[in-house]
Parts: structure tokens; sequence; C-alpha cells
């Protein structure tokens, strides 16, 4: 049994997809560490209260950016790796660019839509017009994530998962030293919202640098110069790329934006039962531990998307035929998750208290329900690509339209009934719709297998 063992670890070290996935998993560890010791110190710093409003204002910005750029960096991924390994240099080029073009032009629009909305709706629901103000002042940061975004899909879409690993764990150390500062010297709030608006400039700058150094590099699929993705970016077409990008958008936004979505409603409804933003700054709290699950699952997903391209685009190995592997690695990020999620219960019971303060403690009723979310999150990282490389992104909006109003109204509905404990249960179990997508996808590869056998 033992020897069967090794040597099953053996041969699956020796697969670049194995060792991708580990290499995305150490990243995730160490972005997780960074967000951990982020949140811990604005916690300590700010108290629950001013925790609450930084946790509601942060995910106002996060939900207008999401929501506008939901798609864009997995289906750019999708098709820079296929071009890469087909070796079509002008369609990476052409990729590059379109990406580029078409992130300035979100990134443009919400920073008008959170100027124009937020402060407006934070004073018509909370009572608290500065709430508005930081998250309009955060939707400038979407500008560095758009010149962050042509090195990200470079990295990922040749499967220079190394690279990439090294990029993420150097700006979320950047943004901790960022906190750092800010909690030494005092500063408040506002302290805390300027400390992320120089962090986006910091990744911006970072990103530019690091892309051109990797023309100098001895990497096997080198990107595109910057300079010819410049040129090309003002004819860049992104009628393609944003077709296919908000196919998929509302997929990304019940994975990215329903999580978030407590940290905006619960305010509403505590003040609608005598609360205040409190409950939202334990509830920001959870999901911040929460998310070190999500990003095991993220490590996943970001691991199959070029796997998959480059074997299409450098093989004659039709997608029908991959339906094993998808499987294969939904069953083991599922239940990687689920054992990671239970071991972590009682250890965040513990944490809340002790690492980010009793204030905090309360945060470990909303744990289990948000830990639960990303298990079920973790049975469907398959889904995403499945949709991209399948083309069956026109049945994947419907249904995903559907889903996801069903989503928000378990949300709404459990914060108008239950309050905060409401909107925790429903987020977690929201993600557990995704089961239409696995059982569609199920049948998609038994009826291609069977047309195989057939013919």
């Amino acid at each position: 049994m033992k020897a069967r063992a090794l040597h099953l670890f053996r041969r699956a070290k020796g697969k670049k997809f194995v060792r991708d996935t580990a290499v995305m998993q150490l990243a995730s560890l160490m972005t997780v560490i960074a967000y951990a010791g982020t949140s811990v110190m604005i916690s300590r710093h700010l108290g629950n209260e001013q925790v609450g409003r930084w946790g509601a204002a942060r995910d106002m910005y996060s939900m207008v950016f999401m929501t506008l750029t939901a798609g864009l960096l997995q289906v750019s991924v999708a098709r820079y790796a296929k071009a890469v390994g087909a070796q079509l240099r002008d369609e990476a080029v052409a990729t590059l660019a379109a990406l580029l073009k078409l992130f300035l032009i979100c990134s443009l629009l919400v920073l008008v839509v959170g100027v124009a909305w937020a402060p407006a709706f934070a004073q018509a629901q909370y009572g608290d017009r500065q709430v508005g103000v930081i998250a309009a002042i955060l939707c400038a940061s979407g500008f560095g994530e758009a010149l962050k975004s042509p090195m990200v899909v470079a990295l990922r879409g040749a499967r220079a998962m190394g690279d990439y690993a090294r990029f993420e764990i150097g700006i979320n150390a950047v943004r901790l030293v960022l906190i750092a500062v800010v909690v030494a010297l005092g500063f408040g709030l506002m302290g805390v919202m300027w400390a992320f608006v120089a962090h986006s400039v910091v990744v911006a700058v970072w990103s530019l640098v690091l892309f051109n150094r990797l023309q100098h590099s001895k990497a096997a699929h080198k990107p595109p110069p910057l300079k010819e993705i410049l040129v090309a970016v003002p004819r860049a077409s992104v009628r393609s790329l944003i077709g296919t990008a908000y196919f998929l958008s509302i997929f990304k936004v019940m994975h990215t934006l329903i999580p978030r979505l407590g940290n905006v409603i619960i305010p509403m409804a505590g003040i609608t039962l005598a609360g205040t933003f409190g409950e939202g700054g334990h509830f920001y709290v959870a999901g911040v531990a929460a998310l070190a699950l999500r990003m095991l699952c993220s490590a996943v997903t970001q691991t199959l998307m070029p796997a998959l391209g480059l074997r299409l685009g450098g093989t004659d190995t039709p997608f029908e035929a991959m339906g094993h592997l998808i499987f294969k690695v939904t069953l083991v990020s599922g239940l990687c998750v689920l054992v990671v999620a239970a071991i972590s219960i009682p250890v965040m019971n513990v944490a809340f208290h002790l690492v980010w303060g009793p204030d905090f403690a309360e945060a470990a009723e909303f744990y289990p329900w948000l830990a639960l979310g990303a298990v079920l999150t973790a049975f469907s990282v398959a889904v995403e690509p499945f949709y991209i490389y399948s083309g069956k992104m026109s049945f994947a909006l419907r249904q995903n339209i559907v889903l996801f109003l069903v989503s928000v109204t378990m949300i709404v509905t459990g914060a108008m009934t239950y309050g905060p404990k409401g909107v925790a249960v429903a987020t977690g179990l929201a993600p557990g719709l995704a089961v239409f997508h696995l059982v569609y996808i199920w049948w998609y590869f038994h009826r291609a297998a069977a047309r195989r056998v057939d013919s």
C-alpha cells in the first residue's frame, strides 16, 4: 500500500499540471498570509465599527469593478494560451492588445459609476456619505488593475506559474507593508484607503517593468514586446473578446460578488434592525478567513485554464475527449477544500478571538457558512473552463442569469428575515446552485462519448 502511494505521488509529481497547481497553491498560501495580516492589522487598528465601514466601502468598489470586468482575464488567458500552443504570434498580440484596451475602458467606466453612484447610495442606505466617498476613490484603483492585466495573461497563458506566483507574492507583500506603515503612523480609515490606492499604483508600475523584463529572459514562451502591444491597442478589435467575456461574466459575478454582497447589505439590514456597521465588521473578517479556501479553488482554475488551452492549441486532441481530466480535477479540488474547511472551523473559532481580537469573536458564527460556500465553489472549478472551450457560452448566460437572481434573492431574503446570520447562511448555500452546471457538463461529455462509440 505504501509503495503504491509512493508510486502515485512520484507519477503525479512528474506532471506539469500537478507541479503548476502546487506552485499556485504555495502562492495562494502566501497571499492568504498577506491578506490575513492586512486584515488583522486593520481590524486591531480601526476597531469593529470602522472595519464594518471599510468592508462596505471596499466591496461597493469591488461590486462595480467586478461587474464591469468579470470574465475578461479568464477569457484572455484561454485565448492567449491557445495562441501560444498553436504558435500564432499575431493572435497573441491581438489578444493582449484587446484586453488592455477593454480593461482601460472598463476602468474609466468604473470610476464614473463609482463617483456618480457610491456617495448617493451610501447616504441613502447607511446615512453615511463618507463610506460612498471612500468607495468612489477606490474606484480609481481600477486603472492599476488594467495595466497589470497583460502581464497576468502573459504569465498564466504561457503556464509560467513560478514567475506568476512570485509576482503575486510580491505585490501582496507590498500591500502588507503599506498597511503596516499606516498603522504605525496612526492614520485612520482614510489612511487605509490611501494605502490601497498607493498599492494599485505600485502594482501598475511593477507590472509594466516586469513585462518588459520578460523580453530579455530565457522563458520558453516570451510575450510580445510591450511596445508592439501598445501600438496595436487603438486598432484592436474587442468585439469577440467582450462577447465571450460577458457571456461568462454572470458566472464570475456569482463567485466573486455573491461572497461580497453581504458587506454591502448587512449595514442596511443592521440599520433596519436597529444595528450598526459592527455586524458588517464581523462578516468582513469572517469573509477574509473564508477567502483562504476560495484561493485554493482559484489556484486550480488558474492552472486548468491554460493547461486545456495549450493542449487544444498544440495537439489534435478534441475537447470532447477531456471529460475525464475535467471531472478528476473537480473531484480532487472539492475534496481537498472540504478537508481543509473541516479542519479550519475549530481553528478559526479560536483565531478570531486571539488574533483579530475579542471584538471580532462573533465572526465565528459566520465563518462555517462562508466556508461551506468555498467548498461548494471548489466542486465547480471546472465549470468556467468548460464553457469557454466548449463554446456553450450562450447557454451558460441564460442559466447563470437565473441562478444569479436566485442567489441575490436568497441573500436579500435572509438579510430581511434573519439579519446578518441569514446573509451568511444564504451566501454559503448560493454556490450550491452550480450543481446544475455539473449535471449539464456530465451530460455533455456522456453524449460526446456515446457519439464517438457510434462512429
